[in-house]
């Protein structure tokens, strides 16, 4: 479906809060019931799919630097991903906050639908994460993925 190439580094640091990944990439807009929240981001048009489109989604997550807990590691609560959409996770699961710490060369297999989450590196070094979504999922009503 797509591809990403993340680099959280000195000049790059950022954190991103507990959410799940409810967009995917088309090729065109096509209104089709239960897809919706459309955006363009760099030209490419993108919506929210419905639940069945995002549960048959995958992404590999191939570590090309070390995540430790000092360069914002990926931050993850287990199971969520079986929830559904939600908009945020329960106070209770906090608890169950996961630090994801990897060598270079791992790779982390992730559900859009599990929330997860990073901090702003403590010490900015590279870490950069090769990020890659697959679906077994054909989209309805016209859609097509944009890659």
């Amino acid at each position: 479906m797509r591809a990403l190439l993340f680099d959280k580094a000195p000049n790059a640091n950022w954190s991103l809060g507990w959410h799940q990944d409810l967009k995917i990439a088309v090729a065109r807009r096509v209104d089709v019931p239960g897809f919706g929240a459309w955006s363009v981001k760099e030209g490419v048009p993108h919506c929210r799919p419905t639940r069945q489109i995002l549960e048959a989604c995958l992404a590999v997550r191939i570590h090309l630097d070390c995540s430790h807990r000092e360069n914002g590691p990926l931050r993850v609560l287990a199971g969520t991903h079986r929830d559904g959409i939600r908009v945020a996770p329960e106070p209770w699961e906090l608890d169950r906050e996961e630090v994801v710490l990897a060598d270079a060369g791992a790779i982390v297999l992730m559900r859009p639908l599990l929330f997860h989450a990073s901090s702003k590196a403590t010490i900015p070094t590279h870490r950069r994460v090769i990020h890659i979504e697959f679906s077994s999922a054909r989209l309805p009503g016209g859609l097509d993925w944009a890659y």
